[in-house]
C-alpha cells in the first residue's frame, strides 16, 4: 500500500470506486427499464423478468459485471441442461444484456460469445383448413 500511495494511488478511493462499481442486478433493472420498456412487447418483457429474477440474478445477481466470466455462464446454462430451449433463451437474454453493458462502457467484451447453445428440434407448423 504505501507504494501505491507514493505513486500518487489512493487505496480508499480505489475501494469506494470497486464497491460502486455495477453488478448483475444493476445491469438487469437497467436492462429491463433503459431497453425493454422502449423496444419489446409486454410479454417478451414479462418472459425477460422471469428469467432474470428466477434463473439469472439468484446465481450470479451479486457478481460486478467487469467481474462475470464465460465460466460462470457456461456454469448457469449447465445448470439448466433439462430445459435445453430455456438455457438458450437465458443466454440470448444474457447476450442482449453484456452488449448494452458494451454500450454502457460497463464492459468492454461480451462474455457470452462462443458459448455454444443447446441443439433445438425444429418444429414443424400445421395449418387447418
Amino acid at each position: 500500500m504505501r507504494a501505491k500511495i507514493l505513486d500518487g494511488i489512493d487505496p480508499l478511493q480505489q475501494r469506494i470506486d470497486a464497491n460502486s462499481e455495477p453488478t448483475m442486478n444493476d445491469l438487469g433493472k437497467d436492462f429491463l427499464e433503459r431497453y425493454a420498456k422502449a423496444h419489446k412487447r409486454s410479454g417478451s418483457i414479462r418472459n425477460d423478468r422471469q428469467m432474470l429474477e428466477k434463473i439469472v440474478l439468484p446465481r450470479i445477481g451479486n457478481i460486478r459485471v467487469r467481474a462475470v466470466t464465460r465460466r460462470d455462464l457456461e456454469t448457469l446454462q449447465h445448470a439448466l441442461k433439462e430445459a435445453p430451449y430455456r438455457a438458450n433463451r437465458v443466454l440470448a437474454l444474457l447476450s442482449k444484456m453484456f452488449s448494452l453493458a458494451m454500450e454502457w462502457d460497463w464492459r468492454t467484451d461480451n462474455a457470452t460469445k462462443g458459448i455454444p447453445r443447446y441443439p433445438e428440434d425444429r418444429r414443424e407448423t400445421w395449418l387447418m383448413r
